[in-house]
C-alpha cells in the first residue's frame, strides 16, 4: 500500500470513528500518527497495535474520554509522564514492545483496570503503579527482567489476575503481597522463588496457581486451606514432599508435580476427589499410594520418564479410576500389569514404553475403548491371543521387544491405522493380515522376515511400509496393488531384483533400496513420476535403464557404492534434482547435459574415474 492509499484509509477510518467512538489504525506500518488528521475528542477507544511506533503519540493527549488504548506490538521504548493525563483510561495494552521505562505518572490512572506489559524489557515497575487501586489484571510476563516487585504491591486490593512468569528474575515476594486477597489467577512460573510465604493461605479466591520452574524446596501447608484452588502447577522445582494438608483441596482438578525430587506421594492426595489430571512424572517415585483409587474423576495420570522408579502399578489403583482416559507410565521399572487392568473401562491411551514387562494379562484385551497402546522397549515374547478384542485400537507400538510372531486375532483390529513392530524377531505377518483395512502405516524394520505375504495387497489405504533390515529376497507382484503407498523402505535386505510391477506404484514419493544386492532396475522404474527420493546406495548396479531420466520429480538420488560406468545422457530431464550422490562407482564420463540440471546444488563424484573436465556450466555444482 503506497503512502497515498494509506492516508486515504486512515481518513476513512477516522470518519467512521467520529460516529462509533472507536478508531482502528492497527497493522498499517505507522511510524507516527499523521498530523493532517485531527482526531475526534469524543474517541473512547484507539487501536494502534502492530505498527512501527517508536514514541508514545503526543497527539493523543487531547483525548480526555479515552478508556481503551492498544499500543501493543510496536517499538516503544518508554512511556512518558503524559500517560498520567488519561484519567478515564480503563484498558492499556503495551505488551510486545521494547519498553525499559514507565513514567511514575502511570499511578495517576485511578480508573485503570487492565494493564498488559508482557514481552518488554522492564527491570522494574514504578512504585506509583501501586496507586492504581482499580486494577484487576496486570501482566508482566515474557522477557521482562524484573528482580522485585514494589513493596507496596499489596495496595492493589482489587487485582484478580497477576502474571509475572517466563523470563523474570524474582527470588521473593514483598510482605504486602498477601494483602491481595482478591487474586483468582496467579502465575509466577520460571522465576527464582525459593519460598512460598505461609500467608499464601489468605488467597481465599485463588483458582489458578502456577509456580513451575522456580527453586521451591518446601510447600506451605497453609495452601491446603485455599479450597477455591482448581489448578496448581509446581513442575520443575526442588520439592521433596507434599504436605498432608494439601489433601483438603477439595476443588482441585489439575495438579502438576512433575520434575521434582519427590520420592513418595502422601495418602492424603487420595482425598482430592475432584482431581481430573495428575502429573507426577520425572520424580524418583518407587510406588503410588493405594488411596489414589479414590480419585474417581481422574482422567489423566502421568507417572512417566526415567527417573521414576515404579516397579509395579498397584491393583488397587485401578479399582476406583472409572473415568481415567490417559495413563502414561513409560520409563519406569514395571515388570507386570495387574489382572484388574480391565477395570479401566474408559482408558483411551496407555503408554508403557521403556519398562521391563515380559508378558501381558489377557484382561488387557478387555479395554474396549483403548485407542493408543504403546509397549515399546520392553521384554515381551508374545501377545495374548485375545488381542483382537481391542477393536477400537487406532495406534499400536510393540517395537523393540522379543516377539517372534503376532497373534492371528490381530486381523480383527479393523480400526488400526498405525502398527509398529520394528526391532523384534518376527518371521512373518499373520496370514489374514489383509483384514487390517484401515492400516496406513506399517513398520516391520529390523525383523527376520524372508517373505512378504501377498495378502499385503489388500491393505488398500497403506501409505507407509517400512521393512528395512530384514531378509527379503523377492517382492510379491501383488505389492503393485498398494495404490496409496507413498513411502517404501526396503533397505538392508537381500533383494537381487525388483518386479516390473513396481512401476505401478505411482503414488510413491520415497523409495529406499540401499544395501541390497540389486544388479539391475526394471524399465518400469521410470514410471514413478512422483518419486522425490530414491536411495540405491551399496548395491551391484552397473547400468541404469534408459527410462531413468523420466523421474522428473526426483530431488534426492543416491547411487553411491555401485558399479555404474555411465550416467544417462538425458539426465537433464530430471529437472527437480537437487542432491546426487555417485561416489565410489566406476564413472569415467560425466554427460555435459548435467549442466542443465539448474537446481542441482550437491553432486558427489568422489572415488570415480572421471577422466576429463566437465563443462564450465557444470562446475558450479561440483
Amino acid at each position: 500500500m503506497d503512502p497515498n492509499q494509506t492516508l486515504a484509509l486512515l481518513q476513512e477510518r477516522s470518519r467512521e470513528a467520529e460516529v462509533n467512538g472507536s478508531l482502528h489504525w492497527e497493522s498499517l506500518k505507522l511510524s507516527s500518527l499523521p498530523q493532517q488528521i485531527r482526531l475526534s475528542e469524543r474517541l473512547v477507544s484507539i487501536k494502534l497495535s502492530n505498527n512501527d511506533l517508536v514514541e508514545f503519540p503526543s497527539s493523543l493527549r487531547s483525548l480526555k474520554l479515552l478508556h481503551t488504548l492498544e499500543l501493543d506490538a510496536n517499538q516503544l521504548v518508554k512511556i512518558p509522564p503524559a500517560i498520567g493525563e488519561f484519567q478515564s483510561m480503563k484498558s492499556l495494552f503495551l505488551h510486545n514492545n521494547c519498553l525499559v521505562q514507565i513514567a511514575p505518572e502511570i499511578g495517576q490512572l485511578g480508573n485503570l483496570k487492565v494493564l498488559l506489559l508482557q514481552g518488554n524489557r522492564l527491570h522494574e515497575v514504578p512504585l506509583e503503579l501501586c496507586s492504581c487501586t482499580a486494577l484487576t489484571t496486570l501482566n508482566l510476563q515474557d522477557n521482562n527482567k524484573l528482580q522485585s516487585l514494589p513493596m507496596k504491591v499489596g495496595r492493589l486490593t482489587g487485582l484478580t489476575r497477576l502474571f509475572i512468569a517466563d523470563g523474570n528474575l524474582l527470588d521473593s515476594l514483598p510482605a504486602s503481597f498477601s494483602y491481595i486477597e482478591t487474586l483468582t489467577h496467579l502465575s509466577l512460573a520460571d522465576n527464582n522463588i525459593s519460598d512460598i510465604p505461609s500467608d499464601f493461605g489468605n488467597f481465599k479466591a485463588l483458582h489458578h496457581l502456577d509456580l513451575a520452574g522456580n527453586q521451591l524446596e518446601a510447600l506451605a501447608p497453609e495452601i491446603g486451606h485455599v479450597i477455591s484452588l482448581s489448578r496448581v502447577n509446581l513442575a520443575r522445582n526442588k520439592i521433596v514432599s507434599i504436605p498432608f494438608e494439601w489433601g483438603l483441596l477439595s476443588n482441585l482438578s489439575e495438579l502438576d508435580l512433575s520434575g521434582n525430587p519427590i520420592s513418595s506421594i502422601p495418602q492424603e492426595l487420595g482425598q482430592l476427589t475432584a482431581l481430573e489430571c495428575l502429573h507426577v512424572d520425572r520424580n524418583p517415585l518407587t510406588s503410588l499410594p493405594r488411596s489414589l483409587c479414590h480419585l474417581t474423576n481422574l482422567r489423566d495420570l502421568v507417572v512417566q520418564f526415567s527417573n521414576n522408579r515404579l516397579t509395579s502399578l498397584p491393583p488397587s489403583l485401578f479399582d476406583g479410576m472409572k473415568s481415567l482416559r490417559k495413563l502414561l507410565a513409560n520409563n519406569n521399572r514395571i515388570s507386570r500389569l495387574p489382572d484388574n487392568v480391565s477395570s479401566l473401562t474408559t482408558l483411551q491411551l496407555f503408554n508403557l514404553d521403556d519398562n521391563q514387562i515380559s508378558s501381558l494379562p489377557d484382561s488387557l484385551c478387555l479395554l474396549y475403548d483403548l485407542q493408543t497402546l504403546s509397549l515399546s522397549h520392553n521384554e515381551l515374547t508374545s501377545i495374548p491371543d485375545q488381542f483382537g478384542l481391542l477393536t477400537g485400537l487406532v495406534s499400536c507400538n510393540l517395537s523393540s521387544n522379543k516377539l517372534q510372531g503376532l497373534p492371528a486375532s490381530l486381523s480383527s483390529l479393523v480400526s488400526l491405522q498405525t502398527l509398529n513392530v520394528q526391532e523384534n524377531k518376527i518371521k512373518s505377518l499373520p496370514d489374514n493380515c489383509s483384514r487390517l483395512t484401515s492400516l496406513r502405516s506399517l513398520n516391520l524394520d529390523n525383523n527376520v522376515i524372508e517373505l512378504l505375504s501377498p495378502e499385503i495387497s489388500q491393505l488398500k489405504v497403506l501409505q507407509t511400509l517400512r521393512m528395512r533390515h530384514n531378509k527379503l529376497r523377492t517382492l510379491p507382484w501383488e505389492i503393485a496393488q498398494l495404490e496409496q503407498l507413498r513411502h517404501l523402505d526396503l533397505g538392508e535386505n537381500r533383494l537381487m531384483q525388483l518386479p516390473a510391477v513396481v512401476g505401478t506404484l505411482t503414488s510413491v514419493v520415497s523409495l529406499l533400496l540401499d544395501k541390497n544386492s540389486l544388479e539391475s532396475l526394471p524399465n518400469s522404474i521410470g514410471d514413478l513420476t512422483n518419486l522425490e527420493k530414491l536411495c540405491l546406495e551399496d548395491n551391484q548396479l552397473q547400468l541404469l535403464p534408459p527410462t531413468f531420466p523420466s523421474l522428473s520429480s526426483l530431488t534426492y538420488l543416491d547411487l553411491s557404492l555401485n558399479k555404474i560406468k555411465f550416467l544417462p545422457n538425458q539426465i537433464n530431464r530430471m529437472k527437480s534434482l537437487q542432491e546426487a550422490y555417485f561416489q565410489r562407482n566406476e564413472i569415467s564420463i560425466l554427460p555435459s547435459s548435467i549442466s542443465l540440471c539448474t537446481g542441482l546444488h550437491t553432486l558427489n563424484l568422489a572415488n570415480n574415474q572421471v577422466l576429463f573436465e566437465v563443462s564450465s556450466q557444470a562446475l558450479h555444482i561440483l
